[in-house]
Parts: C-alpha cells; structure tokens; sequence
C-alpha cells in the first residue's frame, strides 16, 4: 500500500530576529502578549495543516479560542489586525479565506527541497509574482464564515516547477563548491519522510557536526545519500541484533565512498 501523502510539516525554521520585526511590534502593542501567542499559534497551525495556508473557518476561530481561553471575538480582531499590517496576505484571504504569506510559501518549499519531501502549490494561493499578480486589497474580517471560492477544485495545480528547476541546476552548477552542512530540522524532517525518527535524525547530525561533515579524509559531498545509508543500517542492525550496538560501536559504521 503506498503512504498517504502528508503535505504538511513536523517542524519549520522560525527567525531569531522575527521579535524585531515592526508588524510583531506593532501586534505586541496594540494586542499585548494574547495578540503574539494568537499569531504563532495560526502560524503552527499553517504548517502542520497543509504545510503553506489553513483554511479559516468557525471551528478554527473555535478552537483557538478554546486554547487561550479567550473569546473568539478575540481571535477575529487579532486575525484582522495581521492581515492589516500584512503578516498575512489580504488578497488572498479576501478571494479564499484562508491564511497565508509569501514568506509562509517560501519557506515551505524550501524545507521540502531541502528534505527532498514532495510538495504542490495551488496555483490560485500562489503568492510568485509569475504566477499571480499580488495587490492590496483590503477586506475587513468578520464572524461570519466566507465561503471558499469552488473555482479552487477545478484550477490547476503549480507542482515544484520553477522553484525546483532553479534549484537542481544550482545543484549541478556548484557540484565544486562548498559543502553546506543542512540544520537539524531539515534532517529531522527528511528522517521523519523515511520512517525513522528524531533520535536517529539528532545521532546522524551530531556526528557529522562533531568531525567537520566528513566522510573518511573527504568532505561529504551529499547527506542526503549519507543519511539514507545511516537509515539503512540502523533498520538492518534492528532486524539482526547480532551485536549489542551497530557495527559494534554507538553510530552506524557509513560506507566512505558516500
């Protein structure tokens, strides 16, 4: 049986500096602590969800409101107040009522490129200025549920063509260059994608962040192949348990051809 898709996210990259952004400033001021938590909580809920937008709806509204114990008035004046200062997209919330920004899809597409997870953006959400010309648009956010626009089930679907294309030529125009050692959510994520877990993920990356991300006298020149190899012989140490530990020491033993 194939593996049901899961177009969401386990984990993302949040920005070190995303508290000295003006629109969370302002967020902070005008809604105080409530406003920030209301925020990051949508925001987690556009990850896990469908990995780039969330659909926003009564019983959305509902449970957020539940969650901080606060009224779902509330969290409508707090989305509204987002989508006027632009850390969500009003256009695209006006058309569709749902959640999402540029900088939420570009980030999603880059985690998915980094850990080679398949991904597909509607072209309708589509926030690439090749795709969809973005303006600004203004609608004011109220109780009422707007319904999604049907059109949405019958447009076509933008699956990684442009973003990936760039990518992959990159990839073979820098196959000299230097090697950049992924970060641990990236290798969580694809560990995750290939039925292992965060400990293996957190063991893989120590040791490679301990010696330098070297394979043998070399540098490794592609953790994906690494961390597939690492995979595989955690899965067969387990189906054979000849030995206390794998290879006979704490981490797989990696073929340093890798």
């Amino acid at each position: 049986m194939a593996r049901q898709y899961k177009p969401g996210l386990s984990y993302f990259q949040a920005d070190t500096d995303k508290y000295s952004n003006m629109k969370i400033k302002r967020l902070k001021h005008i809604h105080g602590g409530i406003g920030i938590a209301v925020y990051d909580y949508l925001l987690h809920e556009i990850y896990r969800s469908d990995g780039y937008f969330l659909k926003l709806d009564e019983n959305m509204i509902f449970d957020a409101a539940i969650y901080w114990n606060i009224e779902e008035k509330t969290i409508i004046e707090i989305i509204k107040f987002c989508l006027d200062v632009e850390l969500w997209n009003k256009n695209i919330y006006t058309k569709h009522s749902i959640l999402t920004s540029k900088n939420i899809q570009e980030r999603y597409i880059w985690i998915c490129n980094q850990a080679k997870k398949k991904y597909s953006i509607i072209n309708s959400f589509a926030l690439n200025s090749e795709v969809m010309p973005i303006t600004s648009e203004v609608m004011p956010i109220t109780s009422e549920v707007m319904p999604i626009n049907s059109e949405v089930s019958t447009h076509t679907i933008l699956y990684n063509t442009i973003e990936y294309n760039k990518i992959e030529k990159e990839k073979i125009k820098n196959t000299n260059e230097k090697f950049h050692a992924p970060e641990l959510i990236i290798i969580k994520e694809y560990f995750r994608l290939n039925k292992s877990n965060n400990l293996e993920a957190e063991k893989y990356y120590n040791y490679y962040q301990s010696n330098g991300w070297m394979v043998g006298k070399g540098k490794m020149k592609d953790w994906h192949s690494a961390a597939k190899g690492w995979i595989l012989r955690v899965n067969d140490f387990k189906n054979n348990k000849s030995s206390p530990e794998p290879f006979g020491r704490t981490y797989p033993k990696l073929n340093q051809q890798q």
